[in-house]
């Protein structure tokens, strides 16, 4: 199976695919649908996938949040996928850009049944476990 990893803009013929797999793997299960919002937001970040074929099967965005700082967002890789090294490559992806592009750190809001994947690509815990979006979470960061 090959994957090609890629940074796409929100006007990609990809970009419908990756909203397609967010919606599934993301909003569904937790009764959410894509918002204007959240497609407003898209267009202040930098989108990553990969691609198996022209199906976008894992994805992930990063956003400024300040001097030297993105958050990742939006991370998610098709269920019959996971477990097998796609989400970690793409998350290395990323932050290959994000260091080329001089960003020294990265924040996310980490669902908790994720946090074992997180820290496996080099993220930590800070804080204690908080609600967002009716789960929880709890915030981790990586110095790049």
């Amino acid at each position: 199976m090959t994957i090609d990893l890629r940074q796409i803009e929100i006007n990609s013929p990809l970009y419908p695919s990756q909203q397609r797999l967010r919606d599934e793997v993301l909003r569904k299960p937790i009764g959410r649908e894509l918002s204007a919002a959240d497609i407003d937001r898209d267009s202040l970040g930098s989108h990553f996938v990969a691609v198996r074929g022209d199906e976008v099967v894992a994805c992930v965005g990063l956003y400024p949040e300040g001097e030297g700082l993105l958050r990742l967002r939006q991370m998610a890789v098709a269920p019959a996928l996971q477990a097998i090294g796609i989400g970690t490559r793409l998350i290395a992806f990323a932050e290959d850009w994000a260091r080329h592009n001089k960003f020294a750190k990265i924040e996310l809001h980490a669902r908790t049944p994720a946090v074992g994947f997180y820290e496996r690509c080099g993220y930590a815990c800070d804080g204690e476990e908080f609600e967002e979006v009716g789960l929880p979470h709890i915030v981790m960061r990586k110095r790049l």
